[in-house]
């Protein structure tokens, strides 16, 4: 009795080996496949090997792809003019070989040995654009004041 029970779990592993081994997620060429139902959830599925979708379903494929390093992380700054035009438009453009990952902008105006946030100033959009990131903004509450809208983007290189 005590051969059977080796024999019938030996079996049972070597049936779960087999199925792990068979599935082929991603597939040969990179691909993922998988099922999303009415409620976002999804299950990957080995289209493959012909696993399909239930009725209701929608059937997502991505390519798995190479996978990327980002490395020597740096930012860049611009600056726009220092004066009292009521609307700016600066960028700061990453170096060469480099990407910008992310930005954002602020408006200054000179305090003391520094700078200070300018008030009455929104900043109206900031975006990545092309090697950089942009960043425009105006005066919300008019001013004869001189400022400055300074940009900054963390560029990273992508290996």
């Amino acid at each position: 009795m005590k051969k059977l029970h080796i024999l019938i779990a030996a079996l049972a592993v070597a049936v779960v080996a087999g199925g792990v081994g068979y599935a082929a997620i991603p597939s040969a060429d990179g691909t993922i496949s998988a099922c999303k139902d009415s409620t976002g959830a999804l299950k990957v599925i080995d289209a493959e090997a012909g696993e399909t979708c239930r009725a209701g379903q929608e059937l997502l494929t991505w390519n798995q792809g190479a996978a990327h390093v980002l490395s020597n992380p740096i930012s860049a700054l611009a600056s726009s003019a220092f004066n009292s035009t009521d609307k700016k438009v600066v960028m700061a453009t990453c170096p060469d070989g480099t990407r910008a990952m992310s930005g954002g902008g602020w408006a200054a105006y000179p305090y003391g040995n520094g700078e200070q946030l300018m008030p009455g100033v929104g900043i109206s959009l900031s975006r990545s654009e092309g090697n950089g990131w942009s960043v425009d903004a105006q005066e919300m509450v008019p001013t004869t004041e001189s400022w400055t809208l300074v940009a900054s983007a963390s560029c990273v290189s992508i290996s």
